[in-house]
Formats: C-alpha cells, structure tokens, sequence
C-alpha cells in the first residue's frame, strides 16, 4: 500500500507517457490518411460534431463526443478526432469516397437530433459501419448528397466483402 498518494500517481503518469509516446511513434511511421492542403472544395465543415464506430463494444460506446471533424468534399466523407493519438482506438478516423456508401439510416431523437448511420465498404476491402451527429443535420445532409436508392435499415443489409 503506497503511503502517500504520490506514490501511486507517478507510476500512472509514467505509463500513460509511455502510451503516448508508443501511440505517437506508430502515427508517425503510418502514411498520413488526410493530405495537408485540401484540394477539392468544402462542402460541410464541422469541428465540434459527435461519432462513433460500430465497429466493437469499446468503439460503439467509446466514440467521439463533441470532438469529431467532418468534412464533405464532392467524392468523400472525412471524419477524425481532434485527438489524434486516440483515432485508431475508437476507429472514428475515415476517409469514405461516396460511392462506396452502401447503405445509410437517419434517425431523430425525442430532442430533434438528428444521427446518420452509414455502412460503407472500405478500400482495402470489407464492411464497416460508423454513427454520425452533426451539429447541423440538415446541412450535412445536403452536402452529402445521399440518395434514396440507399437508404435502407443499415441493420438489415447484407453485404459480401470484396
């Protein structure tokens, strides 16, 4: 039993620096997902909207609550934490060209809120799934330009992998 609580905090900053540091190494060695200048024109920008990943139980109610970027570009959908040590632990860093969009379901709230589940196949090949509350769902959702031969209950599609 540590006699003061100094004791037990230094061990915990100590391996939370060597987290940091692991995570910080293995996002430098990986090729960046997003480039530096956007090229294409911004149709949706938003810094503060909320997300998650369906990917597991720890990504489901993991996620990223008000700290999630979205941007809309004519082809893709980008979405990414501020913190970016975290994206590959909660899965919320994507790059979705839109017409890999297989399915997607709106939902609202009692509150009005509104929530876009989207089902897209990934580059590298297979499924994924990730849930998105913009701020201004309406607007998102022009900017996307999803059409309704898409939308089905996310839930209920069946899809092959590449």
């Amino acid at each position: 039993m540590p006699k003061s609580p100094f004791q037990l905090f230094v061990p915990v900053l100590l391996c939370n620096a060597a987290f940091a540091l692991y995570r910080w190494e293995a996002r430098r060695r990986r090729p960046p997902l997003f480039p530096k200048d956007f090229v294409e024109p911004v149709l949706y920008k938003e810094n503060r909207a909320s997300g998650n990943s369906l990917k597991n139980l720890l990504t489901e109610f993991g996620g990223a609550r008000n700290c999630l970027r979205l941007r809309v570009t004519q082809n893709e959908l980008w979405t990414w934490s501020m913190f970016s040590l975290l994206d590959d632990l909660i899965d919320v860093e994507h790059r979705i060209l839109k017409q890999n969009i297989i399915a997607f379901k709106e939902q609202r709230d009692l509150f009005g809120r509104g929530s876009l589940c989207i089902e897209y196949r990934k580059v590298s090949g297979g499924v994924s799934r990730i849930e998105i509350f913009p701020r201004n769902f309406d607007a998102f959702m022009q900017a996307l330009q999803l059409s309704a031969s898409n939308k089905t209950d996310v839930e209920a599609t069946q899809v092959s992998p590449l």
